[in-house]
């Protein structure tokens, strides 16, 4: 199902399926009319199914996180083989979003094409283009490469010291403390 042609998109249209790599960067769009599990189910498969071709790494290696949304099958995605986390909220894909939306609008500003399937493809192809600025590459490129060799570079822009960080001051003998 695809909205009508020359109609004007509204919220309630339809919805773009997001998955990204985080090392990588590497992003998967696909429209679907509807949130239903029928429609989503599907979409998630191919996208497993790209990450695992582009990433030369089988099924049953991928770990998945995602929203705890009434959409997503996850004993389907267990069956084939994908690990899987439920997240309150994520913010790789939150920024992907961002991203995503910024390349969306100005594809469609350029007025190519009023087909929202098209549109999300080019902007798939454009944010997998785009240079991480951690990694200096591509998504294409990183692809290519070892993750090994990444996450070297992706963990040197956020340092020795990153991740939770604990403020509270050090303890002192003598100073009184509540147990739980």
């Amino acid at each position: 199902e695809k909205p009508k042609k020359g109609k004007k998109l509204s919220k309630t249209d339809g919805y773009i399926f997001t998955c990204a790599d985080a090392l990588t960067g590497m992003v998967f769009l696909r429209y679907s009319p509807t949130k239903q599990r029928s429609k989503i189910t599907p979409i998630a498969k191919q996208c497993f199914e790209f990450f695992s071709k582009v990433l030369n790494v089988p099924l049953n290696k991928i770990f998945a996180s995602s929203d705890s949304g009434k959409e997503f099958d996850f004993p389907q995605y267990e069956s084939w083989g994908i690990r899987l986390k439920q997240l309150p909220r994520a913010s790789l894909i939150e920024n992907k979003n961002a991203q995503v939306q910024r390349a969306l609008y100005r594809i469609a500003k350029m007025g190519i094409t009023n087909s929202i399937v098209e549109l999300i493809k080019k902007a798939q192809t454009i944010v997998n283009r785009t240079q991480s600025s951690l990694t200096k590459k591509t998504p294409a490129e990183a692809a290519k490469i070892a993750a090994t060799e990444l996450a070297d570079g992706y963990n040197k822009k956020r340092g020795p010291q990153s991740g939770v960080k604990i403020k509270a001051r050090p303890l002192q003998i003598g100073e009184s403390v509540r147990l739980n």
